[in-house]
């Protein structure tokens, strides 16, 4: 992806409001624990990672019923130097 840099990558994949835009099948997408809260992290995380536990309702076809996923992530930022 030439016209993509990878920090607007990297906001796309963390902006949970223009998930909940774009993907029909939400139903209900949220932080339970969010990497920007007071401490800006989870216990244990060390080394400028962040973590979110983000809480996930995804609606599909019939048959089948919806879907929900509770995952936690991980995220972190390197800048080159030059």
């Amino acid at each position: 992806m030439d016209d993509v840099s990878a920090l607007s990558f990297l906001e796309v994949q963390l902006n949970l409001a223009y998930r909940r835009y774009w993907d029909e099948r939400v139903v209900s997408l949220d932080y339970l624990y969010s990497a920007t809260d007071e401490d800006n992290s989870l216990p244990g995380d060390t080394d400028g990672f962040k973590s979110d536990l983000i809480r996930w309702v995804a609606r599909f076809p019939f048959p089948m019923a919806q879907r929900e996923y509770i995952y936690a992530r991980r995220w972190w930022l390197e800048t080159v130097q030059e």
